[in-house]
C-alpha cells in the first residue's frame, strides 16, 4: 500500500494495517484486511475520512486520479486566518533563492502533524516586475505576522532542487518530507529581510548577496507608494 510505503513521513515507527486501523479509530483491523485483499470495496464516505485523516488527495484515493498530495490551496496563506497554532516551513527552489512557497503544519486531534502546501510561488529575485512585487508585498505582511507569533519559524528554510520543488507543488511528495532539506546551520535570511534593523547594508550583502539586497530595497520602495 502506498500509505504504508510512506510511513517514515507520517511519523510512525512502523506502519502496518493494525497501526493504520488504530490511527483511523477503527474498531477492528479486519475491515482494512478485506479492503487490502480486495474482497470488499470501501465506501466513498470511508475513503473521504481516510483522506482527511492522512491529508491526501481525496480524488486520488477514490479514483487514482491526480497526485497523492495535490494541494487545493492555490494562493498564499490567508493573513486573517493565521493563528499562533499554525507553524510554517519555507521551501525554496534550489540554492539561488529565486522563489519559495509556504508549507503550514499543525497538530491534529490525534497529536500528529498535518501539512498544507500553498502552491503559489513567491518570487524572490531582483528581476521581478510589479506583478511579482505585489505578490512579495503580500508575502511580506504574512511573514511579519508569522514572526510576531512564532519568530523561530522564519529560520525554517528548506532548499530543494528544481525537481523536488516542482514535485512538492504538484503533490507528488509528502509535504513533511521538505524537512529533510532544512538549511543547517539556520539562516536568518527572512528575519533580516523583513526587519533589517541591527544589520548594516554591508553585512546584509555579505550574508545574502547583492541581488537580495537590491530586491529588499526595491520592495521597500514599492511598499511606500
Amino acid at each position: 500500500m502506498f500509505l504504508i510505503n510512506q510511513e517514515k513521513y507520517y511519523g510512525f515507527e512502523e506502519l502496518n494495517l493494525s497501526k493504520l486501523a488504530e490511527y483511523l479509530n477503527l474498531e477492528s483491523v479486519e475491515i482494512l484486511k478485506q479492503y487490502y485483499k480486495e474482497s470488499r470495496e470501501p465506501t466513498f464516505q470511508f475513503i473521504d475520512s481516510v483522506a482527511e485523516k492522512l491529508g491526501v488527495n481525496h480524488n486520488w484515493l477514490k479514483n487514482g486520479e491526480g497526485e497523492p498530495f495535490l494541494s487545493t490551496h492555490y494562493h498564499l496563506p490567508e493573513y486573517n486566518n493565521i493563528s499562533r497554532n499554525d507553524r510554517f516551513i519555507f521551501a525554496f527552489r534550489n540554492s539561488q533563492d529565486k522563489e519559495f512557497i509556504f508549507v503550514k503544519y499543525y497538530l491534529d486531534e490525534s497529536k500528529r502533524y498535518k501539512y498544507i502546501t500553498y502552491i503559489k510561488s513567491v518570487p524572490f529575485n531582483n528581476e521581478i516586475g510589479y506583478g511579482g512585487l505585489s505578490v512579495l508585498k503580500d508575502a511580506f505582511k504574512i511573514l511579519k505576522k508569522i514572526n510576531s507569533y512564532n519568530p523561530s519559524d522564519l529560520e525554517m528554510i528548506c532548499k530543494l532542487s528544481n525537481d523536488e520543488y516542482e514535485n512538492l507543488r504538484l503533490g507528488k511528495i509528502y509535504p513533511g518530507k521538505v524537512l529533510n532539506y532544512k538549511v543547517s546551520p539556520a539562516t536568518f535570511l527572512l528575519d533580516d529581510f523583513i526587519d533589517p534593523t541591527g544589520v548594516t547594508d554591508d553585512d546584509f550583502i555579505e550574508f545574502y548577496g547583492s541581488e537580495i539586497f537590491k530586491l529588499r530595497n526595491k520592495l521597500y520602495k514599492y511598499m511606500k507608494k
